[in-house]
């Protein structure tokens, strides 16, 4: 849908105009409700491979899908009736989310009445301050401390990652004259290997550790962008580098798990929030910032040198990620928290009354 908003110059600010708007649907419950519904029922050691099988089976089938329809219907019925399936689809996705029964289990609901307050976004950011309490970690580390390593991880892969997706598809019809429906065909390349990525989570994560698994992905990120920045890229390439760039989202659903692994049950919500928050702020970041660059590049000798700064921002989440706890230090910290719970041992440093 939105490779026929810049499919001419005069949607441009069209397009840029829906890509801004993004995190009001990325941040929503699209992913964040998935992911609580996971760590309400699902048992920690089983997390990570569950919500890769989830992502894989909704977030991969709609990018297989979602492109190749949208590039059928803008071709036999115009942009405006892709508009009116665009409506329908929200609405019958909040119908969908409504009829969702609760999973939070009883003894973990909160008795008093959801105040207004406790509705504002901004709360979650208390988890990467510590407000909320916080947990010493083997290492020296601690939960607050991993916590805003695996936000500032996401933020800044999401606007390389969401902003490579849309501006290869800007760059391939403008630059190397893509129709509609090959430019959608890119998307559905990552959504194959997006798929297929999530699904051998649960098999990269035995032999590697999860920190190894999300280094793996983020590799993956910073080859996508470098291989399409050599000058003169055949058109195969492009597709190649949609399949390497679908594999780094194996880094943000490993993250995902390891932060709820961390995370205590009642605090479940507000951890994976800010992590949905620093991917929904980044969707509609990185589609606008480097729709911009790719155009500006584009009056250039060299329109490739877009993603090398494309490539320069993967690089800065790999680099976050080397600090991140290993799987021992991650299962040493959940049971000494289990313990804690199960004696009721205050373990967990809280924040003081002031």
């Amino acid at each position: 849908y939105m490779f026929s908003l810049y499919e001419t110059q005069e949607r441009f600010g069209a397009y840029l105009a829906l890509v801004a708007s993004m995190p009001l649907v990325a941040g929503g419950f699209s992913m964040f409700l998935p992911q609580a519904m996971v760590a309400d029922v699902v048992p920690v050691e089983k997390r990570t491979a569950t919500l890769g099988i989830v992502t894989a089976l909704g977030a991969g089938s709609a990018w297989v899908i979602g492109p190749v329809f949208w590039a059928w219907i803008r071709k036999h019925y115009g942009l405006n009736t892709c508009s009116q399936f665009v409506f329908i689809f929200c609405i019958l996705h909040l119908c969908i989310a409504l009829t969702i029964p609760e999973t939070l289990p009883a003894h973990r609901r909160s008795p008093a009445p959801v105040r207004l307050q406790d509705a504002n976004p901004l709360r979650f950011f208390a988890v990467l301050t510590g407000a909320r309490g916080t947990q010493e970690l083997p290492g020296g580390r601690t939960t607050t401390g991993v916590f805003r390593c695996l936000f500032t991880m996401i933020l800044v892969l999401y606007i390389a990652k969401m902003g490579l997706i849309l501006s290869l598809g800007l760059y391939a019809q403008q630059s190397l004259h893509f129709s509609v429906g090959k430019a959608a065909a890119l998307q559905t390349t990552y959504g194959v290997f997006q798929a297929a990525g999530q699904l051998s989570i649960p098999l990269l994560i035995r032999p590697f550790s999860k920190r190894t698994t999300i280094k793996g992905g983020l590799i993956c990120g910073v080859a996508s962008g470098l291989l399409i920045s050599v000058p003169h890229t055949p058109d195969a390439l492009l597709f190649v580098s949609e399949g390497l760039l679908s594999l780094s989202f194996v880094a943000f659903t490993v993250g995902v798990a390891m932060a709820s692994e961390l995370a205590r049950p009642e605090l479940q919500g507000e951890v994976l929030g800010v992590m949905s928050t620093g991917m929904s702020i980044s969707s509609g970041v990185g589609p606008m910032v480097f729709g911009i660059v790719v155009k500006g590049f584009q009056q250039t000798s060299y329109p490739e040198g877009a993603f090398l700064i494309i490539s320069a921002f993967v690089i800065i989440s790999l680099i976050v990620s080397f600090v991140l706890p290993s799987d021992a230090e991650v299962q040493a910290g959940v049971t000494a928290r289990q313990r804690a719970e199960s004696k009721d041992v205050p373990e967990l440093s809280m924040p003081n009354s002031a």
